[in-house]
């Protein structure tokens, strides 16, 4: 499709309004907008209560997989899948499945259902299709018109047998409708439930009783009791997903109180989210705070929301424990429940660092799929920073999909081909590739963050270590793979460089101690598997041949500049050189105030450069305990004397090509309580930032009319940005950036004069 084709139709839903408090503005045709037919996975249908499915070959009704149901200990068991994204509320649709089964008796029942939620947070089942199905026959579920109820906020569809547990299998879903994947729905953005009027939506999470009382109360006469907590996440819970916009950052608030003679004297409280993105279910806790029995408590933090986050919920309980005790599972009182917009903006008028460093090298960050969802994170990547890494999207157990790898080997006999999902960086890849953002892969082979099943028979964490020659097939495959799935799924993003293998080293200079990291902390179960450090030589040597050309191969460590541990990291890389599998080495740069000195730090990057390989700084933050005006001063001169040392070798050859900072803004940061990055958590510029500006050639800032969001170019995100503050979602932008047609005014007229500069028809 033509960027012009993209252009236009997201402009056809960006900028029409109905009178209701949100609004659908992207009318289509009808289309098939669902086909799953479960040739390679079960395309997002997961287990429905204790079952277990999967994708099984060799029986399908087309094609050669289906989907399996099995393990089911109850009739309503089965596999279910969102709808969110899918369907619409009150549209009507034509619903096709094809179900049997090989055992049972010789008629079943096959049902496919709906569970909703309404408006008024209560759950409904009710049945689309059912199928007299004869055992070992293919029997059709049909609907050839069904209406998803007016007043559903969020629904699962899902298969269950009227009363029976036989194993069944599915194929062929179709749904044929509206498609409303493009629908930009503009919710009001706010609220606030004083519950004044009843319980405003709000229900419980499972069977706990959620009522309204006036026993106690915040404010106003009223409040909601919640009572019969069985689990620690039992509590109170609303849909949003019609109030909150995805994309758009919130501070939320909710005011909690406990009483009770059988309680102790103080208990934590937290306000959480649960969203599906990318067909999994997301838990983000917002904030905890602490209660005084007899007192009401304030409980208030910042979330953003993710662009593609579906079924958005509020729900607040007493603050996750992983063995709770009576005390935990309290009643309790809560009133005045909110959220508002959270107006964080980056500042567009101090120098670009990527435009500072221009001639020396690439300056990047990381961020995480939590903090893309920021729209001032992505504001102050773009201005600042020409090379991004994930935080966690890529690391081995956010990219290997145990669930796939499992059906893979059932339906093939292969237990060495691994299976991988980019679900989880899908956020990060999507931001990186609209916006043409170099990418640093981090990282394929590491002890830390990869899952002991990828190393053990069958896949089963409690099965035995494979050999070493199993793990080297299933270490090739799985490199393979993650280029491969990348290639496929983004071609235009650019991963100039890739940590191939990340810390493995001791402290002392060799090898890790061998076992499972998830045990024992600090042990590799590459070194228990291999039996010495040869599988940094397969893992370069693989990424060699799957890597996309040009892709630099680094390897990367952490405390590198301990003299033990330096030495041996570069005797290990000059091998790796030596048979031309490495480009580059990677210094963390995880820095405290006290150490190591500016000068331990360039004897060590001098060293590195010794090797001919390229350096790359890749996590560099300073932290500080200090956190007074002094002590960011102190930070700074640290800042701007590594930022010297890394400039002098620069300059006197050393082929340093990156400097990448661990993180955006405090904040978000690991070590967010010792502030140790450029800039603050309301996004603006420390003593950090200008430090090591200082002295640099700084380039005049220009902006173009129409560069709205001011990152230095007029793209399409400057055409959303402009909707959004015509639509009154937004109401940062610069007046003058979006005065498009020079009249004066900015308005929807503003929005077709950009429209046609985009598609080149001005």
């Amino acid at each position: 499709m033509s960027m012009k084709k993209i252009i236009a139709g997201v402009l056809s839903s960006a900028i029409v309004l109905t009178s209701a408090s949100f609004a659908n503005v992207l009318s289509a045709e009808n289309t098939v907008i669902l086909n799953n037919t479960f040739e390679t996975s079960t395309d997002g249908w997961s287990s429905w209560g204790s079952s277990s499915v999967s994708v099984s070959t060799g029986n399908a009704k087309t094609g050669s997989g289906c989907l399996k149901i099995a393990g089911r200990s109850e009739s309503w068991n089965g596999a279910g899948k969102t709808m969110l994204g899918t369907f619409t509320s009150g549209a009507t649709y034509e619903i096709n499945a094809w179900a049997m089964y090989e055992v049972g008796a010789d008629e079943e029942e096959i049902k496919l259902q709906l569970k909703y939620k309404d408006t008024q947070g209560t759950d409904n089942y009710v049945n689309i299709a059912t199928a007299n199905a004869i055992k070992g026959e293919w029997a059709e579920i049909s609907n050839k018109s069904y209406t998803v109820p007016a007043d559903a906020v969020e629904y699962t569809m899902y298969f269950e047998t009227t009363d029976s547990l036989i194993d069944f299998y599915v194929d062929d879903i179709i749904i044929i409708g509206e498609d409303s994947s493009g629908t930009i729905i503009i919710g009001e953005g706010e609220f606030n439930d004083d519950f004044e009027t009843g319980k405003m939506g709000w229900s419980g999470r499972s069977s706990e009783t959620v009522e309204i009382t006036t026993d106690e109360k915040h404010s106003g006469s009223q409040s909601l009791f919640i009572s019969n907590r069985t689990e620690n996440w039992n509590g109170a819970t609303a849909n949003k997903s019609t109030v909150l916009n995805a994309g758009e950052a919130y501070t939320f608030g909710a005011w909690v109180m406990f009483k009770g003679d059988s309680y102790s004297n103080t208990q934590e409280f937290s306000i959480n989210l649960y969203y599906i993105q990318n067909g999994s279910d997301k838990y983000v806790e917002v904030a905890k705070a602490t209660a005084t029995k007899g007192n009401w408590a304030y409980i208030e933090g910042n979330a953003a929301i993710p662009a593609d986050a579906l079924g958005v919920n509020v729900y607040i309980q007493t603050a996750y424990t992983p063995n709770p005790s009576s005390q935990d599972l309290m009643d309790f009182y809560l009133d005045d429940v909110s959220a508002k917009p959270l107006l964080q903006d980056i500042e567009t008028d101090i120098a670009s660092l990527k435009d500072v460093y221009q001639d020396y090298f690439k300056i990047g960050t990381a961020a995480m799929g939590s903090e893309i969802a920021y729209k001032s994170t992505q504001d102050l990547i773009k201005k600042h920073f020409n090379s991004l890494t994930f935080g966690n999207e890529l690391k081995p157990d956010s990219v290997l999909d145990k669930s796939a790898s499992i059906s893979y080997m059932n339906s093939t006999g292969n237990q060495t081909n691994p299976q991988v999902s980019l679900a989880h960086a899908k956020s990060l890849l999507d931001f990186a590739d609209a916006n043409n953002l170099p990418v640093r892969g981090h990282t394929l082979v590491w002890h830390s963050q990869t899952p002991d099943w990828f190393f053990k028979e069958n896949y089963d964490d409690n099965g035995a270590w494979v050999s070493k020659q199993t793990m080297i097939a299933r270490m090739e495959n799985y490199i393979k793979n993650v280029m491969e799935t990348l290639a496929t799924e983004y071609p235009n993003v650019d991963f100039y460089a890739w940590d191939v293998v990340n810390e493995a080293f001791s402290e002392s200079g060799t090898m890790r101690e061998p076992g499972s990291n998830n045990v024992s902390q600090g042990q590799s179960a590459w070194v228990k598997v291999f039996g010495d450090d040869s599988f940094i030589d397969y893992a370069f040597a693989f990424a060699r041949e799957y890597a996309p050309e040009g892709c630099k191969l680094y390897y990367n460590d952490y405390n590198e500049y301990v003299p033990s541990k330096r030495d041996g990291i570069y005797n290990k890389c000059l091998e790796l050189k030596e048979k031309g599998i490495i480009d580059g080495i990677g210094m963390q740069a995880h820095l405290d105030m006290d150490y190591p000195s500016v000068s331990l730090f360039k004897e060590a990057l001098e060293k590195y450069v010794l090797t001919g390989l390229e350096i790359q700084i890749t996590e560099l933050d300073i932290t500080q305990n200090n956190l007074s005006e002094s002590g960011f001063k102190a930070q700074a001169d640290q800042y701007k004397g590594i930022m010297d040392a890394i400039k002098d070798v620069k300059n006197k050859g050393g082929n340093i090509t990156a400097v990448v900072f661990w993180g955006t803004v405090d904040s978000t940061s690991w070590r967010s309580d010792r502030a140790p990055l450029l800039f603050d958590g309301d996004f603006k510029a420390k003593p950090a930032y200008y430090s090591i500006i200082e002295g640099m050639d700084i380039p005049v800032i220009e902006f173009q009319v129409g560069d709205v969001n001011k990152d230095g170019s007029v793209n399409i995100s400057d055409l959303i940005d402009l909707n959004r503050y015509i639509l009154n979602v937004d109401k940062t932008v610069d007046a003058k950036m979006a005065d498009v047609n020079a009249d004066k005014k900015v308005n929807a007229f503003d929005c077709i004069k950009l429209k046609r500069i985009l598609l080149n028809l001005n």
